[in-house]
Protein backbone atom coordinates (compact mmCIF):
# COMPACT_ATOMS: atom_id res chain seq x y z
CA UNK A 1 0.00 0.00 0.00
CA UNK A 2 1.44 3.50 -0.98
CA UNK A 3 -0.04 6.33 0.79
CA UNK A 4 -0.60 9.59 -0.19
CA UNK A 5 -1.32 12.85 2.35
CA UNK A 6 -1.70 15.84 1.03
CA UNK A 7 -1.94 19.43 2.26
CA UNK A 8 -4.46 21.76 0.57
CA UNK A 9 -5.71 25.50 1.31
CA UNK A 10 -9.41 26.11 1.83
CA UNK A 11 -10.81 28.03 -1.17
CA UNK A 12 -11.66 31.24 -0.66
CA UNK A 13 -15.18 30.99 0.58
CA UNK A 14 -14.42 27.86 2.65
CA UNK A 15 -11.75 30.42 4.59
CA UNK A 16 -14.39 33.07 4.79
CA UNK A 17 -16.65 30.32 6.08
CA UNK A 18 -14.41 29.13 8.85
CA UNK A 19 -13.16 32.16 10.20
CA UNK A 20 -16.87 33.20 10.25
CA UNK A 21 -17.32 30.20 12.08
CA UNK A 22 -14.39 30.63 14.52
CA UNK A 23 -15.59 34.13 15.51
CA UNK A 24 -19.13 32.54 16.28
CA UNK A 25 -19.39 32.86 19.77
CA UNK A 26 -22.91 31.66 20.05
CA UNK A 27 -22.11 28.06 19.00
CA UNK A 28 -20.82 25.62 21.96
CA UNK A 29 -17.48 24.18 21.42
CA UNK A 30 -18.27 20.66 20.43
CA UNK A 31 -20.55 22.25 17.82
CA UNK A 32 -18.12 24.53 16.66
CA UNK A 33 -15.48 21.48 16.28
CA UNK A 34 -17.91 19.29 13.96
CA UNK A 35 -18.80 22.40 11.60
CA UNK A 36 -15.15 23.71 10.94
CA UNK A 37 -14.52 20.13 9.65
CA UNK A 38 -17.14 20.20 7.64
CA UNK A 39 -16.54 23.41 6.40
CA UNK A 40 -12.78 22.20 5.34
CA UNK A 41 -14.73 19.34 3.19
CA UNK A 42 -17.02 21.90 1.72
CA UNK A 43 -18.13 25.22 1.96
CA UNK A 44 -21.62 25.24 3.35
CA UNK A 45 -22.51 28.46 1.44
CA UNK A 46 -21.44 28.06 -1.98
CA UNK A 47 -20.89 24.24 -2.02
CA UNK A 48 -16.82 24.96 -3.49
CA UNK A 49 -14.20 22.78 -2.16
CA UNK A 50 -10.43 22.15 -2.72
CA UNK A 51 -10.31 18.81 -1.67
CA UNK A 52 -13.71 17.67 -4.24
CA UNK A 53 -11.60 19.74 -6.73
CA UNK A 54 -8.35 18.03 -6.39
CA UNK A 55 -10.10 14.71 -6.07
CA UNK A 56 -11.74 15.28 -9.53
CA UNK A 57 -7.99 15.55 -10.94
CA UNK A 58 -6.85 12.65 -9.27
CA UNK A 59 -10.06 10.63 -10.53
CA UNK A 60 -9.46 11.20 -13.94
CA UNK A 61 -5.78 10.45 -13.71
CA UNK A 62 -6.84 7.18 -12.28
CA UNK A 63 -9.13 6.69 -14.94
CA UNK A 64 -6.66 7.14 -17.36
CA UNK A 65 -4.77 4.40 -16.11
CA UNK A 66 -7.65 2.03 -16.49
CA UNK A 67 -8.14 1.95 -12.76
CA UNK A 68 -10.98 2.13 -10.21
CA UNK A 69 -11.37 4.39 -7.25
CA UNK A 70 -13.54 4.53 -3.99
CA UNK A 71 -13.90 7.32 -2.37
CA UNK A 72 -14.75 7.75 1.53
CA UNK A 73 -16.22 10.28 3.59
CA UNK A 74 -17.59 10.04 6.64
CA UNK A 75 -20.25 12.49 5.94
CA UNK A 76 -22.78 12.24 3.25
CA UNK A 77 -22.69 15.80 2.16
CA UNK A 78 -19.30 15.77 0.33
CA UNK A 79 -19.87 12.91 -1.33
CA UNK A 80 -23.08 13.67 -2.55
CA UNK A 81 -21.48 16.65 -3.81
CA UNK A 82 -18.72 14.70 -5.82
CA UNK A 83 -21.48 12.20 -7.29
CA UNK A 84 -23.45 15.71 -8.01
CA UNK A 85 -20.29 17.22 -9.94
CA UNK A 86 -19.45 14.26 -11.55
CA UNK A 87 -22.55 12.93 -12.98
CA UNK A 88 -23.12 16.07 -14.57
CA UNK A 89 -19.58 16.09 -16.09
CA UNK A 90 -20.27 12.13 -17.25
CA UNK A 91 -23.87 10.68 -16.16
CA UNK A 92 -23.52 7.08 -14.68
CA UNK A 93 -20.04 7.83 -13.67
CA UNK A 94 -20.82 7.49 -10.05
CA UNK A 95 -22.59 4.81 -7.58
CA UNK A 96 -23.10 6.43 -4.11
CA UNK A 97 -23.21 3.62 -1.21
CA UNK A 98 -24.87 5.54 1.98
CA UNK A 99 -26.49 4.63 4.88
CA UNK A 100 -29.70 5.39 3.76
CA UNK A 101 -29.82 2.77 1.03
CA UNK A 102 -31.92 -0.60 2.48
CA UNK A 103 -29.61 -3.81 2.35
CA UNK A 104 -31.30 -4.65 -1.40
CA UNK A 105 -30.12 -1.05 -2.77
CA UNK A 106 -26.65 -1.64 -0.79
CA UNK A 107 -25.91 -5.09 -2.67
CA UNK A 108 -27.27 -3.37 -6.21
CA UNK A 109 -24.95 -0.16 -5.59
CA UNK A 110 -21.99 -2.68 -4.92
CA UNK A 111 -22.13 -5.21 -8.25
CA UNK A 112 -22.93 -1.74 -10.40
CA UNK A 113 -19.59 -0.80 -9.21
CA UNK A 114 -17.49 -4.00 -9.49
CA UNK A 115 -19.60 -4.62 -13.09
CA UNK A 116 -19.59 -1.10 -14.32
CA UNK A 117 -16.54 1.75 -14.59
CA UNK A 118 -17.69 3.65 -11.92
CA UNK A 119 -16.32 5.76 -9.12
CA UNK A 120 -17.64 4.77 -5.68
CA UNK A 121 -18.60 7.07 -3.20
CA UNK A 122 -18.99 5.17 0.07
CA UNK A 123 -19.99 6.04 3.41
CA UNK A 124 -16.37 5.37 5.26
CA UNK A 125 -19.20 4.26 8.05
CA UNK A 126 -20.99 1.64 6.05
CA UNK A 127 -18.11 0.46 3.36
CA UNK A 128 -15.59 -0.24 6.37
CA UNK A 129 -17.39 -3.32 7.05
CA UNK A 130 -17.44 -6.77 5.35
CA UNK A 131 -17.18 -5.50 1.46
CA UNK A 132 -14.55 -6.84 -0.88
CA UNK A 133 -13.86 -4.02 -3.41
CA UNK A 134 -10.53 -5.29 -5.31
CA UNK A 135 -12.15 -3.94 -8.60
CA UNK A 136 -10.64 -0.91 -7.20
CA UNK A 137 -6.99 -0.29 -5.97
CA UNK A 138 -7.45 3.33 -5.40
CA UNK A 139 -8.62 4.60 -1.85
CA UNK A 140 -9.46 7.99 -1.31
CA UNK A 141 -10.57 9.81 1.78
CA UNK A 142 -12.07 12.97 1.76
CA UNK A 143 -12.01 13.55 5.09
CA UNK A 144 -10.87 10.68 8.02
CA UNK A 145 -12.61 9.51 11.44
CA UNK A 146 -11.34 10.18 14.52
CA UNK A 147 -10.41 6.77 15.15
CA UNK A 148 -7.63 5.69 12.93
CA UNK A 149 -8.78 1.77 12.86
CA UNK A 150 -12.24 2.65 11.12
CA UNK A 151 -9.89 4.75 8.51
CA UNK A 152 -7.66 1.45 8.22
CA UNK A 153 -10.81 -1.10 7.83
CA UNK A 154 -12.29 1.18 5.17
CA UNK A 155 -9.06 1.82 3.43
CA UNK A 156 -8.64 -2.47 3.67
CA UNK A 157 -11.84 -3.00 1.58
CA UNK A 158 -9.70 -2.85 -1.87
CA UNK A 159 -6.54 -4.54 0.00
CA UNK A 160 -8.44 -8.05 0.45
CA UNK A 161 -7.26 -11.28 -0.81
CA UNK A 162 -7.82 -11.72 -4.57
CA UNK A 163 -6.21 -7.93 -5.00
CA UNK A 164 -3.25 -8.17 -7.55
CA UNK A 165 -2.42 -5.13 -8.50
CA UNK A 166 -0.86 -2.27 -6.09
CA UNK A 167 -3.12 -0.08 -3.90
CA UNK A 168 -2.69 3.54 -3.08
CA UNK A 169 -4.61 5.73 -0.37
CA UNK A 170 -5.15 9.18 0.13
CA UNK A 171 -5.81 12.09 2.42
CA UNK A 172 -6.19 15.29 2.43
CA UNK A 173 -5.96 18.20 4.60
CA UNK A 174 -6.64 21.35 5.03
CA UNK A 175 -3.80 23.49 6.12
CA UNK A 176 -3.92 26.50 9.07
CA UNK A 177 -7.59 24.07 9.85
CA UNK A 178 -8.67 22.02 12.82
CA UNK A 179 -7.37 19.21 10.47
CA UNK A 180 -4.14 20.00 10.58
CA UNK A 181 -3.71 20.34 14.03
Amino acid sequence: MLERQEFLELSTEQARSYREMLSDSETSTLVKFGKLRHICDLDPVTGTSTKLDRIQELLEEISNLGEKAVVFSYWRKPLTALSEILEKKSPGSTQLLTSEMDLVQRDLAIQNFKNRNVTLLASAKIASEGLTLVEANHAIFINRWWNPSSNEQARDRIRRLGQQRTTYMYSFTTIDTIEEK
